[in-house]
């Protein structure tokens, strides 16, 4: 019984030890200005949707075929810092 709780309690402490990692990101506003489609895997097609943030920076997002979105939708788009 004394090995299984040693190992027990020895396992939770190398496990949380372990450092957490933050992800710094912002949302940006962004306004959708090209959609063109792709065959990113075998026989899947998707949508490439280009968006333009703030100073004329593109975004890209991938998107399933039948999704409907018109040029100038904005959107919040998620970008790490």
């Amino acid at each position: 019984m004394k090995p299984l709780l040693l190992s027990l309690v020895a396992g939770s402490f190398i496990l949380s030890g372990s450092a957490e990692r933050e992800v710094q990101a912002d949302f940006v506003t962004a306004s959708l200005i090209k959609i063109d489609t792709t065959t990113r895997y075998p026989n899947v097609q998707q949508k490439i949707l280009t968006w333009q943030g703030a100073n004329h920076v593109l975004y890209i997002t991938y998107e399933h075929i039948e999704t409907i979105v018109s040029i100038g939708t904005t959107r919040q788009v998620l970008v790490r810092r």
